[in-house]
């Protein structure tokens, strides 16, 4: 097959599911054209899939190095950079995107994302907005909105964005768990969901943030005192204290861990 023929049988197993088999495919196409647009801006997203952010980047940064009029590679863009937590870069990709296509909620959305994860929640907000007014149905929006909203501790405003976002979508865990909270509702537990997301979202920065910005100490402490001792070579030893918490394929252990100080794996 020629390098187009390839490209379209490609795109039609990544639209399938069967994205083993698009990848060879688009290297294949790559291999003849190396300059192939589609093949690298449908391989960054294969990238992207799997979470590998920093192939995704390189990817979609080439493809748009060729082609830089469309709006949804710089939108895939920052989202690549945004996992990085390059949150600059991937500001201006998402406002170029936003150039390009003023109407582009999505774009819109995650850009309030970035501003958010920079505790800029006021300028949040209006990215939010932004989104629902080219959305006026997306239910992420508006969940989004709410937290914007309940940071600034605008807690009426913030019950009502989770109201249309459950409105439109019943199913937002965390949505359902903040206006429970705000309208004083008591739960026998916090969504299933919720618990994952949290756990999800805290997973990729949790030794950082327990060491570097709570100063937790009490691991490094307890090792440095039991190293201190005259302990056997040859331990049973009972962790009561390891930050544990899994859900999908992340899960949270690490440093921070009691034990993985004081006896490392071997």
């Amino acid at each position: 097959m020629n390098p187009q023929q390839l490209l379209q049988t490609a795109i039609t197993q990544h639209q399938t599911g069967q994205l083993i088999e698009a990848e060879m495919l688009y290297r294949q196409v790559l291999t003849a054209e190396p300059d192939n647009f589609n093949a690298l801006h449908l391989l960054g997203l294969i990238a992207l899939h799997r979470e590998d952010y920093a192939e995704a980047a390189k990817l979609i940064g080439k493809a748009i190095t060729i082609k830089s009029d469309a709006a949804p590679p710089y939108y895939n863009l920052g989202i690549a950079l945004q996992g990085l937590e390059r949150f600059e870069e991937a500001a201006q990709a998402y406002l170029r995107a936003i150039e390009i296509d003023p109407a582009y909620a999505e774009a819109h959305n995650n850009l309030g994302n970035v501003l958010k994860a920079q505790h800029q929640p006021a300028a949040a907000e209006a990215c939010y907005r932004q989104a629902l007014a080219a959305n006026p149905n997306y239910a992420d929006a508006f969940s989004n909105l709410g937290n914007s909203l309940l940071e600034q501790r605008r807690l009426e405003e913030a019950a009502q964005a989770y109201r249309q976002a459950l409105k439109i979508d019943p199913n937002l865990a965390l949505a359902r768990h903040h206006l429970n909270s705000l309208e004083h509702v008591n739960t026998e537990r916090a969504p299933a969901d919720y618990v994952s997301q949290i756990f999800d979202d805290y997973a990729e920065h949790f030794d950082r943030h327990l060491t570097e910005s709570l100063g937790y100490k009490m691991p490094r402490m307890v090792a440095d005192a039991l190293r201190e001792q005259p302990l056997p070579p040859k331990l049973d030893v009972l962790d009561l204290g390891c930050a544990l918490a899994c859900s999908g394929w992340k899960c949270m252990t690490g440093p921070t861990s009691w034990w993985a100080w004081i006896f490392p794996r071997r």
